[in-house]
C-alpha cells in the first residue's frame, strides 16, 4: 500500500493489486477501471466544504486593516528607507485596484502625499502616516465572515490576505500594465512584512520563478496568483497530510486544488494517462485554463455577487433609521453571523 493527494489534495490509500497471471485486455480493464475510481475520487473523496459566499468585504478590508495597523504598530516594520519603499509599494497597489472604495480611497489620499509625509530623509514613519486611517473610520478590524474559522486561530488574516490579493488582481488596470504594478507590491510585501518564516522563504522563491518574469498584464497577474495559491494549498495539504495540520490550517477547511469540479465542472477535462500515472493514483484531469479565466472574473471580479452585494448596500440612501439599523448590525455581529448560518443551513 501507498498513499497519495489527489487533486483536492486529500490523501488516500492506494492498494497495489497482486494477481497470478492477467491477460493484456484484463490489464486494460483494470486499468480503465481504476482511471474511473480516480475521477471519482477528485470529484466526490473531497471533505464537504462549509456553505459559505466566495468572499466577502468585510474580510478583505479587516485584512487591509490588520496587516496596515501591523506595520504601523511594529516599530521593526516602519523603520528604514527599505521599509519606506515597500510600503510605498503596497500602498500605490491599494490605491489603484483595491477592491473597496474607502481602502482604495484612503490607499489614494496616503499615495498622494506620501513622498511629503514620509520624505526619504526620515527614517521612521512620521505619526500621520502611523495614524492614517488606510480604510477610513469604521472600517472593520479583525472581523471575519467567509474567512471565519472553526476555531478562534485559524483562518481569518490569512484568507483575508489571499482574498485581498485575488480581488485586487482583478481590478488591476489593464491599459498600463497592471502586472507591473501587482508583482513589486507583493515583492514588498514578502521580503519586508510578511511574519511567517517559513512562508516568507517559500513565497520568495516563488517569486524569484521564471513563471514571476513573464507577469505583465492584469490576465498574466490573475492567473499567475491562482497558479501561486494552488501551489500553496498543495504543499500545505501534504504537511495536513503527513502531520495533521499546518500552521494556519483548519481541518473544516481542508486545502483544495481550486476551483473543484463542483464549483466549476468546466474547468476540468478528462485526459488520457499512462499505466504509471493510474497505477501512482493519479485523476485522469486536466484544468482548462481559460475557463478558470473565466471563473475567477464571476467569482472576484466587479460584477461578482459580492461586489454587486456592496455595491448595492452603498446605493442605499443613508437615513436615520438606516444609520441606526447599521449601528445595531455593528453592536450584534455575532448574531448576525449565526443568522447567515441558519440560512445558510436551509439552502
Amino acid at each position: 500500500e501507498g498513499t497519495f493527494l489527489d487533486t483536492n489534495g486529500t490523501s488516500h490509500r492506494h492498494r497495489k493489486r497482486h494477481k497470478p497471471k492477467e491477460s493484456e485486455q484484463e490489464h486494460q480493464a483494470v486499468l480503465a477501471e481504476e482511471s474511473k475510481q480516480a475521477v471519482a475520487l477528485a470529484v466526490h473523496a473531497q471533505p464537504p466544504l462549509p456553505h459559505l459566499p466566495d468572499w466577502d468585504m468585510v474580510d478583505v478590508e479587516s485584512a487591509t486593516v490588520m496587516l496596515y495597523t501591523t506595520i504601523m504598530t511594529s516599530p521593526l516594520l516602519h523603520v528604514g528607507e527599505p521599509k519606506r519603499r515597500a510600503l510605498h509599494e503596497i500602498i500605490k497597489l491599494w490605491a489603484a485596484a483595491h477592491p473597496s472604495e474607502r481602502c482604495r480611497h484612503g490607499a489614494q489620499r496616503l499615495n498622494a502625499f506620501f513622498s511629503t509625509m514620509w520624505p526619504d530623509s526620515e527614517m521612521r514613519a512620521p505619526e500621520k502616516v502611523i495614524q492614517h486611517e488606510i480604510c477610513g473610520e469604521g472600517a472593520p478590524k479583525e472581523r471575519w465572515v467567509t474567512c471565519k474559522g472553526s476555531q478562534p486561530d485559524s483562518r481569518g488574516f490569512t484568507c483575508g490576505l489571499w482574498l485581498m490579493f485575488h480581488t485586487t488582481a482583478q481590478r488591476l488596470p489593464e491599459a498600463d500594465g497592471g502586472g507591473k504594478l501587482f508583482l513589486p507590491a507583493l515583492r514588498a510585501f514578502t521580503a519586508h512584512f510578511f511574519q511567517c518564516d517559513v512562508c516568507q522563504t517559500h513565497f520568495t522563491k516563488v517569486l524569484m520563478a521564471p513563471e514571476a518574469s513573464v507577469v505583465h498584464s492584469r490576465a498574466d497577474a490573475v492567473m499567475w496568483l491562482w497558479r501561486v495559491h494552488n501551489q500553496v494549498n498543495a504543499r500545505l495539504a501534504k504537511i495536513e497530510a503527513d502531520y495533521g495540520h499546518s500552521s494556519s490550517g483548519d481541518a473544516a477547511f481542508p486545502k483544495i486544488q481550486w476551483p473543484s469540479v463542483a464549483a466549476c465542472p468546466a474547468c476540468w477535462t478528462l485526459q488520457d494517462t499512462g499505466e504509471a500515472e493510474v497505477a501512482a493514483g493519479i485523476p485522469p484531469l486536466e484544468v482548462v485554463e481559460a475557463e478558470v479565466a473565466k471563473y475567477l472574473e464571476r467569482v472576484y471580479g466587479e460584477s461578482s455577487p459580492a461586489a454587486v452585494a456592496v455595491a448595492a448596500r452603498q446605493a442605499q440612501p443613508v437615513t436615520d433609521t438606516t444609520v441606526g439599523t447599521i449601528r445595531q448590525a455593528e453592536g450584534s455581529s455575532d448574531s448576525v453571523q449565526q443568522q447567515q448560518q441558519q440560512q445558510q443551513q436551509q439552502q
